[in-house]
């Protein structure tokens, strides 16, 4: 391959491909089909319930790339969860359910989602969740976005799936007190991006959209 096609070709920040899962996870991949449900009205009203106000764009870009890939599949599951306050963070945390505080979660600052499934909600098997993850895995392989999964963690939380670097974003919109909203996290990503270029070309930074 020449020089310059390969220097057309996206850079692949997952390069690893994901591993076929085990051939005692296939049943739990059935399982989990419903093309009916996936047709019905019910399926649709879930999906466009949550809003899409305040998350990152890379977290929405994924979601849609991994909603079109299980529907492909039949597998009934929706966004339960993408930006939520620090309030209601607490709250969760209260309740045990989480084991971040308000300011500690990427959902803070609309970096992550939840994807539940659309009846049997978090009352999936092991087996099948994984089969959930090596899926939004291999989205975010194909999408060169940078995902971690909740189902990869010790305080196990499988709907979970978080941009790796949002610390990054928390930084910054902590220090300055900027409003997350789906804008200012794009201005955000554009200057993160430009900054990391000028690094890598050695040439003065950009200067901050929000300063």
């Amino acid at each position: 391959m020449s020089k310059a096609k390969r220097a057309k070709q996206p850079r692949n920040l997952y390069p690893d491909p994901i591993r076929r899962l085990p051939a005692d996870h296939q049943a739990a991949a059935r399982s989990l089909t419903n093309h009916e449900y996936c047709k019905s009205l019910k399926y649709k009203a879930q999906s466009l319930k949550t809003s899409w106000e305040g998350v990152h764009p890379d977290i929405l870009d994924f979601h849609k790339a991994f909603q079109k890939e299980l529907l492909q599949r039949g597998y009934p599951f929706y966004a339960f969860f993408f930006w939520r306050s620090h309030e209601l963070q607490d709250e969760l945390y209260r309740q045990g359910s989480t084991k971040a505080r308000g300011g500690q979660s990427p959902h803070n600052y609309g970096c992550a989602v939840d994807e539940v499934h659309c009846y049997k909600f978090w009352d999936l098997t092991r087996k099948q969740w994984a089969v959930l993850g090596a899926i939004g895995k291999e989205v975010a392989r194909r999408k060169g976005i940078k995902i971690v999964w909740g189902g990869d963690w010790k305080f196990y939380d499988p709907v979970h799936f978080q941009l790796a670097d949002w610390k990054r974003y928390k930084a910054d919109i902590d220090r300055l007190d900027i409003e997350v909203t789906t804008q200012n996290l794009t201005a955000l990503r554009w200057y993160f991006s430009a900054c990391d270029r000028a690094q890598r070309e050695k040439k003065p930074l950009p200067d901050h959209p929000f300063e």
